[in-house]
Parts: C-alpha cells; structure tokens; sequence
C-alpha cells in the first residue's frame, strides 16, 4: 500500500511539473507573440506619424507630443522587459536572448521617436538621419525576430 502510494504521489508531483512547464510555456508563447506585435505596431505607428508629418497632415507640435507619448510608453515597457529578466523567471538562455532583444529594439524604436520629434522641430538633415539610422535598425531587428524576410 505504500509503495501504490508513493507511485501514485509521484506521479502526481511529475504531472504537476509538466503542467507548471506546459503553463510557463504558454505564458512564454504569449510574452513572445505580444512582444512581436508591440515591436511591429510600434515601428508602424511612428513610421505613419513620420509620414503624417512630412504629408504636412501633422503639425510639428502635435508630433513632438505623440512622439514623447511613444517615447515615455517605450520606456515604460523596456523597464518591464528589464524587471523580467532580472526576476528569474527565464531560465533558458534562448529566452533571455529573445527578450533582450526585444529590449535593444525597443531601444532603436525609442530613438526613432526621439529623432522624429526633433526633426519635427529643427527640420535639421542630423535628426532626419539619426531618425532613418534608428528606423532601419528597429526594422533588422524586427525582420529577424518575427522571422519576416527583409
């Protein structure tokens, strides 16, 4: 009887386990599916205000303020991405490479938002490269990630 108990407690604690890790994977196959998406919808959204703006359809005030929005949610997500990967909660190193990626992309989307709003502002050739730089980075990235040909 206590050897049935023991298999039958062990048994128990094995599936367990694998349900723990069947959950953690599908938190890990949302974080990155949710992750992908934030890095495309927001390469797309300053990519449209950038074009919005050279259209004169925006005026340069109203694009250093979105531009800031973007900015100050951007950082607010890369200090999120950054609380995970020092919680301990990824232990495979594939994991924690994926997530600093997304981390070093959102940090090419950070400064494409940061050069748009200041070519917004000074019209400057300087700005208006440091803003393309950015944006064919975030994208290198983005491509790779989300595994979409260039």
């Amino acid at each position: 009887m206590k050897t049935i108990f023991s298999a039958i407690f062990s048994l128990l604690m094995l599936l367990n386990t694998v349900s723990a890790q069947s959950d953690k994977d599908a938190a890990l196959e949302t974080l990155g599916a949710s992750g992908g998406l934030l890095l495309y919808n927001t390469y797309i959204a300053i990519g449209a205000i950038g074009d919005a703006y050279a259209g004169n359809s925006y005026e340069a005030t109203y694009v250093k303020d979105i531009t800031k929005e973007q900015i100050a949610s951007i950082e607010a997500v890369i200090a999120q991405y950054n609380k995970l990967l020092s919680s301990g909660f990824l232990t495979d190193p594939e994991d924690k490479s994926f997530v600093g990626d997304i981390v070093m992309t959102l940090g090419y989307l950070k400064s494409e938002a940061k050069y748009l709003g200041d070519y917004a502002d000074t019209n400057s050739e300087s700005d208006s490269e440091k803003y393309q730089y950015n944006r064919e980075e975030a994208w290198k990235k983005i491509s790779k990630l989300l595994q979409l040909e260039e």
